[in-house]
């Protein structure tokens, strides 16, 4: 992703994941794709939750990732389906899988009003930087409403967490 569009995608992101959540701290992610953050936004005594800003390395596009460990740490990417309740002690996965559990993951493109994979076709040549910088506010709230609509209710579930 261009920096210039990263910047300000992760600013919001943080911004509008905080008007949404009550209580969220940013953590430190290792290893990371550049420009990617992660947050811790649940805790109790057994485990810790997650949510994970995954920026695209070459692409002007991002996805959401949840995780969760009775480790007290975020784990690296292990499954590609979210985990049953109960479940193993840590597991960490894109967001869209608890919707979308097969087929091609959610990313939400800055570079088009549709997300990958619903765009059809993928131009050479990238979009005008101020139309992506535009669309950085919507996608983001796309992303955040599939968390609250999905993410938040797998994990209370899940896990019995408060978030």
């Amino acid at each position: 992703m261009r920096g210039s569009l990263s910047k300000l995608l992760r600013a919001t992101f943080e911004m509008s994941l905080m008007q949404r959540l009550k209580s969220v701290a940013r953590v430190p992610l290792q290893p990371a794709t550049p420009g990617s953050m992660a947050w811790l936004i649940g805790d109790n005594e057994d485990t810790r939750a997650y949510i994970i800003l995954v920026v695209h390395k070459r692409q002007d596009r991002f996805t959401v990732e949840v995780a969760y460990s009775r480790k007290k740490r975020i784990p690296q990417r292990n499954d590609l389906m979210p985990a049953t309740e109960g479940g193993p002690d840590e597991s960490r996965f894109r967001l869209s899988r608890l919707w979308k559990p097969s087929g091609f993951e959610v990313w939400y493109d800055l570079e088009h009003d549709e997300d990958y994979p619903d765009v059809k076709e993928m131009d050479p040549f990238p979009a005008d930087e101020e139309l992506c910088l535009r669309r950085i506010p919507v996608k983001v709230g796309r992303a955040l409403d599939a968390f609250v609509a999905h993410g938040i209710p797998y994990l209370k579930k899940t896990l019995r967490l408060t978030a």
